[in-house]
């Protein structure tokens, strides 16, 4: 398959996870008794000499949990999180970054993911799920089907947002 078609691939398969996403949080707005809410959220994440490392999920619950740990009510996923085609539902406040949301996701045992914060760049994500950063392959950032122009602490999100990320040759 040459590049040409490898990216129109990805972006109609981008442009479907959107549609679905946008049917899922349509729901979630109309018919709040038939939304998925994402799993609890904890503060904690390991961090040492600048690394991040959020641990493998233990079995998901299946139960939904509030995703505040302030005692507020929980609030509905506005933003959707897509990693290798598949999507995860997440809740992101008002000024949070996609760094933001997927450490409430990884808090929440939904994903792992690692990698390191520069100075003056910001957040690098070197694996997600267990892949690594390998062979020339890299996790490269989109969001609403564009590559991204910011790294993960850098992308300001909005509330329709479908994140995706996808393990691809760097060229």
């Amino acid at each position: 398959m040459t590049s040409k078609h490898r990216h129109a691939t990805y972006f109609l398969l981008s442009i479907a996870i959107a549609v679905i996403a946008t049917i899922a949080i349509v729901i979630a707005t109309v018919r709040p008794d038939r939304a998925i809410s994402p799993p609890a959220v904890s503060a904690s994440a390991a961090e040492s000499a600048g690394t991040i490392d959020v641990l493998p999920a233990p079995t998901p619950q299946t139960e939904a949990q509030p995703t505040s740990t302030s005692g507020a009510q929980s609030e509905q996923p506005n933003v959707v999180i897509s990693i290798s085609g598949v999507s995860y539902a997440a809740y992101a406040p008002p000024g949070s970054s996609v760094l933001d949301a997927m450490r409430a996701l990884a808090d929440g045992h939904a994903l792992s993911f690692s990698g390191r914060d520069y100075s003056g760049l910001g957040f690098f994500v070197d694996a997600i799920n267990g892949k690594k950063n390998a062979d020339d392959h890299y996790w490269f950032l989109y969001v609403n089907a564009s590559s991204s122009q910011t790294g993960a602490s850098r992308t300001i999100l909005k509330p329709g947002d479908v994140v995706d990320w996808r393990y691809e040759k760097n060229y």
